[in-house]
């Protein structure tokens, strides 16, 4: 059985997933743009060194918001594309 995370490693991995999923693998530099922190800020929360804030949560989730928008977009376009072909 899986040891419980804690509330810091849960938010330390739903940040590191979401970073991933915006912006691949080298995704900490463009992170901490959209986030007004450095790099090294982003490392110390995953490694749950420092408390990820509330509102560092918030604009991630506006992120990934806007980001579902687009390719939601991107797939209407490409679905109306291929099924002309038919």
């Amino acid at each position: 059985m899986k040891p419980e995370l804690t509330e810091a490693e849960r938010r330390s991995a739903i940040l590191r997933r979401a970073g991933l999923t915006l912006y691949g693998p080298r995704y900490r530099g463009e992170l901490a743009r959209l986030l007004s922190v450095g790099p090294r800020v982003i490392r110390r929360w995953e490694a749950t060194q420092a408390p990820i804030p509330d509102n560092v949560l918030g604009e991630v989730f506006e992120a990934i918001k806007e980001k579902s928008y687009m390719v939601n977009f991107l797939l209407e376009a490409f679905v109306k594309e291929l099924s002309k072909r038919k």
